[in-house]
Formats: structure tokens, sequence, C-alpha cells
């Protein structure tokens, strides 16, 4: 997938120098910083996500210098980056005393087909496995609804894990007995 990051610039270079631009981008909400780019002239860049890892606090940091002075600018919000399997919707359909039906929804934001995808929940007191494997098409969802019944009461992290080879999401959610 394709981003396309553009800004505009009030910048003036006095000496009649040209501005050039560096693009960075964070994995971590802008705590550390990577290049993707320098001495770039125009004030737009292609981003392919193909070109970096998973992951949900992304942020584009843009450098503008005259060779001289320097200053930048930061996107005001995060976004996400997930090239393979994404687990759109993992939350407790149902639940009854110590009964949960646990609903996940996994899609498959790869552009080509993911096969052999299996499936794990740890429901913080026991774990369930997938039986079969799957496979989804480019775009295409799948959702599951896991029934467990708790021994006990109290509050447990529950985990949904599903792979295809190096194609991992995970995602945990609380859930209160």
């Amino acid at each position: 997938m394709k981003i396309n990051a553009n800004w505009t610039t009030n910048a003036s270079e006095h000496y009649g120098d040209n501005l050039n631009y560096a693009i960075l981008v964070s994995l971590d909400n802008g705590t550390t910083y990577n290049t993707l780019n320098i001495d770039i002239s125009s004030t737009n860049y292609t981003i392919d996500s193909l070109d970096l890892v998973d992951g949900k606090n992304y942020l584009v940091k843009v450098l503008a210098t005259d060779g001289i002075n320097t200053n930048y600018t930061v996107a005001n919000q995060t976004f996400e980056i997930d090239n393979d399997l994404q687990i759109n919707e993992f939350r407790i359909g149902y639940q009854n005393n110590t009964e949960r039906v646990f609903k996940i929804a996994l899609n498959n934001t790869l552009s080509s087909t993911i096969s052999n995808i299996t499936w794990q929940l740890n429901t913080g007191e026991s774990i369930k496995n997938s039986t079969l494997l799957s496979t989804l098409q480019s775009g295409e969802q799948m959702l599951f609804f896991i029934y467990h019944n708790y021994s006990t009461s109290g509050s447990y992290n529950t985990t949904f894990t599903a792979r295809s080879g190096n194609y991992i999401e995970s995602e945990t959610i609380q859930t209160v007995v």
C-alpha cells in the first residue's frame, strides 16, 4: 500500500538557496525516528507500507533545511501499518455467569492470499488452538466465535493470536469474570 505524505512550508530562504527536506518515520509515537529519505526538493513523498514493519503508533516527521538552518514538523496523529493479518475486532460477544463467547474478526490486509492460518486463544486460564488450517484471500475477513467457561471468577488477560509463517497478529483484552 502506498502512503502519500504531503506538506506545505511557510519557510523562506533569504539567500536564494533552495529548501531541501528529509522524511523520518517513527514506529513508537515519536520516541525514536528512522530516516526514510533525505535531500528531497519537493513537498511530497510516497511511502511504501511494505517497506515498514507492522505497528499501531507510526508518526511522520519532515525536516526542512537551507543547508544552514533546519526546522521540522511532526504529523498531528499516529497511523497504523498492517500489511498482512489484522485483528479488526476482539471482544466478548456473549457472557453468562462464568461463560464467555469471544468474537474475533481477522482480516487479510496483504495484497495476496494468506494460507495455512492457525489461531490460538489463551483465555488466561487455558489455551484453545485451531484444529483446521484456514486461507484468506486479499481483503477477505474471517469471524471466530470461541466459547470458554471459566472455572473461577477473576480478572484474566485473554490473548488471541493468528499466524501463517512469518505473519503473526496478536491482541490482548481484559476479561472480568
